[in-house]
């Protein structure tokens, strides 16, 4: 299951999401669902979308709701205006800074380039399959130096009006000279180049980098958190007697 509209759910309409499917697939099917509450389709059972029959994964309420949540996660305005804060051409930069890109906005790193391709009409579909040929594991690991089995976030100085946001074990590349604050995260290297941070247990702290003026937010959640969305951030707390 990717995610569950229930429209009669008390005391509101309720929106479930599995937590065992990646970060961005997630955001992207909590936006399906909202489209579907938008759209007033009554209750969806949505499949993962690689299992989904051909019936439903042309069924037209499906199809406005994908493009429900595309828009809502990234319009053309904010992509064209992250692409040109950061000095990049969607039709020549690398595929590591489209995979920033793509975390930045909180999407899978093939969800955005289809969507640039097919939507937006940034880029042309053989510039899409070029991108396409670098999986994100592959990425993360170039970004790394090593294999990453975890998510990997790669925040700038253009990360601003929203929260970084990852699960416990996922790492955050940030800029150099960044300084942490809070228990959920550390600090495990420090170069000339960059800060490598580690999301160590659920909880908010924040990274600040004083000689750029630059800081963000980081919310780390339970790996595979079940619960109410608003509470997946809050610090776990030992039971006294």
């Amino acid at each position: 299951m990717e995610g569950v509209y229930i429209p009669d759910a008390k005391p509101r309409p309720a929106i479930l999401v599995s937590s065992l499917r990646p970060a961005g697939r997630q955001s992207v099917t909590c936006g399906h669902e909202m489209g579907h509450h938008v759209f007033e389709h009554g209750e969806q059972w949505d499949e993962i979308v690689e299992q989904r029959t051909e019936a439903r994964r042309f069924d037209p309420k499906e199809y406005q709701a994908d493009l429900f949540s595309a828009a809502l996660h990234m319009p053309k305005i904010a992509v064209n205006h992250a692409l040109n804060r950061r000095g990049l051409d969607a039709r020549t930069c690398p595929a590591e800074s489209v995979y920033a890109l793509a975390k930045y906005f909180g999407v899978g790193y093939g969800t955005l380039v289809t969507h640039m391709a097919r939507t937006l009409n940034i880029i042309d579909s053989d510039r899409a399959d070029e991108l396409l040929r670098h999986q994100p594991k592959d990425i993360r690991a170039r970004l790394l130096g090593k294999t990453c089995p975890d998510d990997l976030i790669v925040a700038d100085v253009h990360w601003t009006d929203r929260a970084i946001d990852v699960q416990v074990g996922d790492m955050i590349v940030l800029p150099a000279g960044t300084g942490i604050e809070g228990r959920c995260i550390s600090i495990i290297e420090e170069s000339s180049t960059r800060s490598l941070v580690k999301a160590e247990m659920p909880g908010i702290g924040r990274a600040a980098n004083d000689s750029l003026g630059w800081a963000a937010y980081v919310r780390v959640m339970r790996k595979d958190y079940v619960g109410r969305a608003p509470l997946r951030f809050d610090e776990e707390v030992d039971d006294v007697e």
